[in-house]
Order: C-alpha cells, then structure tokens, then sequence
C-alpha cells in the first residue's frame, strides 16, 4: 500500500488497484491543489492508464467555481475507470 499526502487529500494506493482520495477538512481549494493530486495519480498509475476511485468528501471543503471547472478536466476523468463517492 502506497500513501501520499497532500495539500488537499491523504492518497492511498492499494493492492487491489483502487486509489482512495480522502479529503483533509476545512481545505479552501485551489485549481493548484488539484494539479498536485493529478501529479500524484499519474504517479502511481502511470500515463494513458486509468484506476478505480473512492473519493471520501470532508464537511467543510470549500471550492469556488474554478474548481469545478478543473474537477472536470478531461485530464483528470480519463484516469478513472470507475468513481465512487
């Protein structure tokens, strides 16, 4: 198991391929804290692959509408395979 930790998430990568992205609570989010998690993804499962996702949402995450628009990255969405939430 491969554990990453970053500004907005705590990153695990586990034997049975699914990366679990839980959030820290009371991050303000930034478009340049999604970029360090997509840095850290393409890491662990390399280029033009995809892996399943467990997105764990904290209470008190904040985003404005920037980053709503770079969740939705096509960059990002081609690594999942599959998303759950």
């Amino acid at each position: 198991m491969k554990t990453f930790d970053t500004h907005m998430s705590k990153i695990t990568y586990s034997e049975n391929g699914i990366i679990r992205v839980e959030m820290k609570e009371g991050v303000d989010l930034k478009v340049e804290h999604l970029e360090e998690n997509l840095i850290v993804y393409q890491s662990i499962i390399g280029e033009d692959k995809s892996a399943l996702f467990l997105l764990i949402f904290a209470h008190q995450t904040l985003g404005d509408a920037k980053v709503r628009i770079a969740s939705a990255d096509p960059r990002r969405s081609s690594l999942k395979r599959a998303e759950a939430m």
